[in-house]
């Protein structure tokens, strides 16, 4: 379940409540089949039950034992009463007090007949039934429902006396009273069978039960001494110890130990309505509830709903993933609950220095801790480091190679009805205070990207961001730039913003006054924002801002966030394109470490691209062709690339998406240079000649049949051009055909690898947006053939970047080795990254 700062609709959680009514299907009252006598009279003859059967005669529970159905009892023998006697302080059995006798009675016994080897199964049909000839499914039992069930009693709400009663059933967001229910508790069972299945000892049981020994045929704190005693009315099994019923975990938060934890829980608004109960009414309810309890005086019976990740009040166990009909005997939830030092202790550790106090940290905070202490399944000591919450974060903090459970972290350990309660000064940690984003949600000045977060990346970065070690993920490593409101807010901060938060026609949406953009524009500026500001790393190649950079690019570093972008970086400052577009540097301060990452102050804004205010698609930042076009000025040793791709986009022959991330390879003059005289780059005029071996920068046309070329690189020549193609001269802007042009496109368009963006970043291997590390990867050319892509292998050479071509052939293999260099490589372009390489590749034909 997530829980991530969103308070439950108690409202919506209500609404869902049903009542149903029915009989049970069991038909446990029916007379049986066989003949025998009843339990009453069996432990009568048995002769050691005495002071049990003097306990049944104090209770309504005598007339079962001694008349018709199908019971299960487990019955302590006379010397186990007496034990119970002495320990609970009483002379006798006429001394104890008839409801104190019908507990133990009732708690006692089992609906329907089980004998011993059947109690680790399940009873779903009828034995009639085609689905199952026996009646039983061998199902994993842990527990049965006894006789014994709490009925309606009376809570304080808002200063008045009010009558309440748990749910039989609740799950998720829905919950269920059956008065034929009765909300019946469950005995726990601790059997040989089930505990060889999971790998479990005689440690699991004692830690439960440290005065009882592990016998492999324990009931609650007893062991069965003899078992499948048969009878006409059902099967006894006699038993060493009086068990009685359990307390549920709500019972138990409410002792003294546990009343700050349970004070969270019941924690109210200035209104006085509690944050995470609530009650609903139902009359058909209440009015079961008059008629069976007339003398009461009971105006409404209220029934009580939690609306935390466990239902701790319920008898009932419900998977909370996969609900089925018999799961009430099949597990049980636990609780890690932190005594009154443990709450403490997580507030000055996690929480003080965010709030002044207990008392300022907000509801959805404290919810977040309270849900991350329970998990909905039974853990065992020996299943503990390996066992998980509802958020599925390990409960030892690290997993399977995590620490083991520690006896002296949880000394108050103990079966409840409906699980296993372990007390004590610790607390299970939680994703929610241990990740980068834990500054993001906890402090109020970044309640911008926080609610950023939370709208547009809930289940998607907010989630990543939370992976660590906690949660199976112990090598992911991230670095957030903590941007605080006023730069959101500020047009100083950032001359195209201003953002606000406000309600738009169903829910709240960022919103500001730019000039000249349509209204989606401000949410989708905030999230390219955000995603700015995060870089993926894995733990290997932990990202520092302040050394580490290369000295090939004069000590700067590389690095893609989120969104794909480069940003370089040194000694603390950062820039991103559009604060390189802007001559500023990004100063970063760090802030705090996490268990995945560290975070990071700034005094400005990462920026992607800007553009001319002439520029109607201005919002999206400058083409990539603006940096392809200065490219040469950076670097004059791509000068030749650059012209050709000047011509190519600006006659329209090559067409480069706005939204495409390039990673864009410039063969060096050298190269060029190679590549003309290996007539790899050339024109073909309209009769098919391969003539011009050169692009033509201009044409000075001269009388006859002779035109004179002004090469890209300066030089002049004069060539005869047939008559036939005059006029296609006198409409070309350059003596190239456009069969040429394509040809010449495609060269160029082979050394453009759209949808990724490849780093010199000095490491040895490919390092990606996704914080993932590969040694070498294949990808797709912006140039393609009629029915297929063609493709460039990446990988690293002695910590360079490198590329090859993908042949059938080891004759036409080429490779090309990106030319470190500040101005040389890792040039900054719109959404890409401009390489200069030391060689050329031809593009495949087929």
């Amino acid at each position: 379940m997530n829980h991530v700062f969103i308070k439950f609709s108690l409202a919506l959680f209500m609404a869902v409540l049903l009542v149903q009514c029915q009989k049970d299907r069991d038909a446990y009252y029916e007379a049986p089949t066989w003949a025998g006598k009843p339990i009453y009279e069996t432990l009568q003859e048995e002769g050691r039950f005495g002071k049990y059967l003097q306990l049944a005669e104090k209770t309504q529970y005598a007339v079962s034992l001694k008349g018709n159905g199908l019971w299960t009892v487990f019955a302590p023998n006379d010397a186990a009463v007496d034990a119970w006697l002495a320990e609970k302080g009483y002379a006798s059995v006429d001394a104890v007090p008839v409801a104190e006798a019908n507990k133990v009675v009732a708690y006692s016994m089992l609906f329907n007949r089980y004998q011993f080897n059947q109690l680790s199964h399940v009873r779903t049909s009828k034995p009639t039934d085609s689905k199952n000839i026996n009646g039983w499914d061998s199902l994993m039992s842990v527990k049965k429902r006894t006789l014994y069930y709490e009925t309606i009693h009376k809570e304080l709400y808002k200063g008045d006396s009010i009558w309440v009663i748990s749910p039989t059933v609740a799950a998720g967001s829905s919950a269920t009273i059956s008065t034929n229910d009765n909300n019946y508790k469950y005995i726990p069972f601790f059997l040989e069978d089930y505990f060889k299945t999971q790998s479990l000892g005689g440690v699991d049981y004692k830690t439960f039960f440290p005065s009882s020994e592990y016998s492999g045929r324990n009931i609650q704190g007893a062991s069965v001494v003899k078992s499948d005693i048969s009878t006409g009315n059902g099967v006894v099994h006699e038993v060493d110890k009086v068990n009685e019923p359990l307390p549920n975990f709500e019972n138990i938060l409410n002792e003294a130990p546990y009343s700050n934890y349970m004070a969270l829980i019941e924690s109210k608004n200035t209104l006085g309505e509690p944050y995470f109960y609530g009650y609903t009414t139902v009359p058909s309810v209440t009015a079961y509830y008059q008629k069976m309890y007339p003398s009461r005086n009971i105006d409404q019976i209220n029934i009580k709903t939690y609306s935390l990740a466990l239902p701790i009040h319920c008898e009932r166990y419900t998977n909370l993933t996969t609900p089925s009909t018999s799961e009430g005997e099949l597990g049980g939830y636990t609780i890690f609950a932190p005594n009154n030092d443990g709450v403490r202790k997580f507030f000055d550790e996690k929480l003080a220095d965010y709030y002044a106090s207990m008392e300022a940290v907000p509801a959805t905070v404290w919810e977040n801790f309270i849900n991350a202490q329970m998990t909905d399944g039974l853990v065992y000591p020996g299943s503990f480091h390996f066992s998980e919450n509802v958020d599925g974060d390990y409960n030892n903090g690290a997993g399977q190679s995590g620490p083991r459970f520690d006896a002296s972290v949880y000394t108050d350990v103990r079966a409840a009805s409906n699980g296993f309660f372990y007390g004590g000064n610790g607390y299970i940690k939680s994703r929610y205070f241990e990740s980068v984003l834990t500054e993001i949600l906890l402090r109020p000045v970044y309640t911008m990207m926080s609610n950023a977060f939370g709208t547009y990346f809930g289940n998607s970065l907010m989630s990543e961001l939370m992976k660590s070690e906690l949660n199976g993920y112990p090598n992911e490593d991230f670095s957030v730039l903590l941007a605080p409101d006023s730069l959101f807010t500020s047009e100083a901060a950032s001359p195209d913003d201003g953002f606000t938060w406000v309600w738009g026609t169903s829910s709240y949406l960022f919103r500001h006054d730019f000039s000249g953009t349509d209204a989606t524009f401000p949410e989708q500026r905030m999230q390219r924002l955000i995603r700015s500001h995060v870089f993926k790393r894995i733990k290997e190649t932990a990202l520092d801002f302040f050394t580490g950079g290369d000295p090939a690019y004069g000590g700067y570093g590389y690095a893609l966030n989120d969104y794909g972008d480069m940003v370089r970086y040194k000694g603390g400052k950062l820039q991103m394109i559009g604060n390189y577009d802007n001559d500023e540097w990004v100063s970063v301060t760090p802030k705090k470490t996490f268990l995945n990452g560290t975070v990071y102050t700034m005094d400005k804004l990462m920026q992607y691209s800007v553009c001319s205010d002439d520029d109607d698609l201005c919002k999206y930042g400058r083409d990539i062709m603006a940096y392809i076009d200065s490219a040469d000025y950076i670097n004059p040793n791509v000068s030749k690339s650059v012209a050709y791709l000047k011509f190519l986009v600006n006659g329209g022959y090559v067409e480069l998406s706005r939204d495409a991330s390039y990673t864009v390879l410039l063969p060096n003059n050298a190269a060029i240079d190679a590549a003309i005289l290996a007539r790899r780059v050339y024109f073909r005029d309209r009769n098919g000649n391969d003539s011009l071996k050169f692009v033509a920068k201009n044409i000075i046309r001269t009388a006859g049949d002779t035109i004179e070329v002004e090469r890209m690189d300066g030089g002049i020549e004069q060539h005869v051009v047939k008559a036939a193609n005059r006029s296609v001269l006198n409409v070309l802007p350059a003596a190239m055909t456009i069969e040429t042009a394509k040809d010449i496109g495609n060269f160029f368009t082979y050394h453009f690898l759209p949808g990724s963006v490849y780093l010199d970043d000095g490491y040895s291997r490919i390092q990606q947006s996704t914080g993932a590390v590969v040694d070498r990867q294949q990808s797709v050319t912006l140039y393609k053939l009629p029915l297929s892509s063609t493709y460039l292998m990446v990988n690293k050479l002695a910590s360079r970047l490198h590329f090859t071509n993908i042949t059938k052939s080891a004759a036409e293999l080429r490779e090309a080795t990106v030319q470190p260099g500040e101005n040389r490589s890792n040039m900054f372009a719109r959404r890409g990254v401009l390489h200069e390489i030391d060689n050329y590749f031809i593009p495949p034909l087929e």
